[in-house]
Formats: structure tokens, sequence, C-alpha cells
């Protein structure tokens, strides 16, 4: 009897023991998880690495940890995690595509494409890949490729207004501002709660001649943000082009009491 209580009460033991443990990795997730919710990143990689230790090849760990890096600014750390999922699983279409982010946010373009590449060969149907990896192309100068990218996105997805803004910006590069001022034209028929979209299309139609519509445009733009002294600067010019030039003193006196010394120079000199 004595001997079948020991046994028992070994069982339990161990029992316990195997229970505590297989509960720790978790534990310590939800830590982490916690810290990460609530902006207390390197808190949260300590708990992503204690629940690392316990599991070692459970993928999902390095990727979080991977983000609460990024969102510390160690960008260094985040690649060698994203990297780690990648060991585990070659095939790992996320893990390739955050590498690529991570790696355009360090500038590191070249490398970029090249996991930007195996995201899209892994999964051709994301628009969000192709909308990336064209916005990693136009910094790199390749406006073909780039909008060869933009297209594929919206022909994906022809409902997000950011991929006819990026096709947009690609043909103000291009300096094919017709094609830009409809693109941005998509974008805000799709959102019209965007600034930097009027902002750009008056841009654009400033570069057709279109003085009037591009003066609407920054118009509108400034009523997202009545101190935007970007717009108050660039309105002056509409304005100036089209003969209105106390409109455009106006908008360039503005833009000085803003802070803008350009536009303090074009007051000094161009307005009476």
């Amino acid at each position: 009897m004595e001997n079948k209580i020991r046994s028992w009460i070994f069982f339990i033991v161990v029992a316990s023991i195997i229970f505590s443990c297989s509960k720790k990795p978790f534990y310590y997730y939800k830590l982490a998880v916690e810290h990460e919710n609530n902006s207390r990143y390197n808190q949260a990689v300590l708990n992503y690495t204690k629940a690392i230790n316990l599991s070692p090849y459970a993928k999902h760990l390095y990727l979080r940890r991977a983000n609460a890096y990024k969102q510390a600014g160690d960008m260094v750390r985040a690649i060698e995690d994203f990297t780690k999922v990648i060991v585990l699983d070659k095939n790992d279409t996320l893990a390739y595509f955050l590498r690529a982010q991570t790696k355009t946010e360090r500038e590191d373009y070249k490398e970029a494409l090249k996991d930007f590449d195996r995201a899209i060969l892994l999964d051709d149907s994301n628009a969000v890949f192709f909308d990336a990896r064209g916005s990693c192309y136009l910094k790199l100068k390749n406006t073909e490729k780039a909008l060869s990218d933009y297209n594929a996105a919206i022909a994906i997805d022809s409902l997000s207004a950011n991929y006819f803004y990026n096709r947009a910006i690609c043909f103000d590069e291009k300096q094919e501002y017709i094609e830009s001022e409809k693109n941005y034209s998509f974008a805000i028929a799709i959102d019209s709660t965007i600034s930097e979209y009027y902002f750009n299309r008056a841009f654009a139609r400033y570069n057709l001649g279109n003085y009037i519509s591009s003066i609407k445009d920054y118009t509108q733009s400034l009523t997202f943000n009545p101190n935007d002294l970007d717009v108050y600067f660039n309105r002056a010019y509409a304005y100036y082009k089209n003969g209105m030039e106390k409109e455009a003193c106006e908008d360039w006196s503005k833009a000085c009491t803003l802070g803008d010394n350009e536009a303090c120079k074009n007051s000094n000199a161009l307005c009476k």
C-alpha cells in the first residue's frame, strides 16, 4: 500500500512538472503580447525570448519578437528573427514579405527586392506584395518595373485607393501628368478623405496648366490641415500663374508666417 502511495505521489509530481513546463511558453507569450500592446517593446522582446527558449521551433514566436524588435527600432535583430522563421519554413510567405519591408525601412532596396520576389513567387495573388515591390522599384528609380507592379496590384484589387495613388506618383516621376491626374482622381473617387491625394493632384494639374483646378485641389487639401505651409506655398504659384497676384501674395505671406523661408523671399521679391 505504501509503495502504491509513493508511486502515485511520484506520478503526480512528474505530471505537475510536465504540465507546468508546457504552460510556460504560452505564459511568457501572453505576457509579451500584453507588453507589446502597451508599447513596452523591450519587455515584450524579453518575454518572447523566454518563450522561444522553451519552444525554439515555434516560428510564430520569432515573427512576434521580430515585430517587437522593429517597434523598438532594432531592425537588424528583426531581420535576424525573420530569417530564423525562413530557416524553419522556407515557404513562409509572410516572413519573406516582412523581412523585405524591414529591409526597405533600412533603405536596403536591392536586398529587399529579393525577398519581395520570393514572396510573390510563393503567392502571386496578393496585391499588397506587388504594391510594396513597386514602391521598392520606385525608390531605385526603376519606374517601368514599378509601374508594372502597380498595374498588377490594381488588377488584383481595383478598390484600393492607395494603389492608384502610388501608380500616380510613378507617373509623376515619368512626368506623365495626364496619367498621374487620372490616377489621383481614381484614388479620390475611392477615398476622398486623404489630404495628400488632393495635394498631389493639384501638383499634376499645375504642371498641365490647369491652374484653377489646381487651386481648387490645394484649397480642398487645406480643409484637412489649415496650417499646411506646403499647400499655401504651392497654391501661391498656381494663383500667380493664373494672374491672381493678390491671392498669391497672401498665400506666400501665410507660408512665410508658418516658417517657409522661400515663401518669405517670394513675398519680398514679387509682392508690393
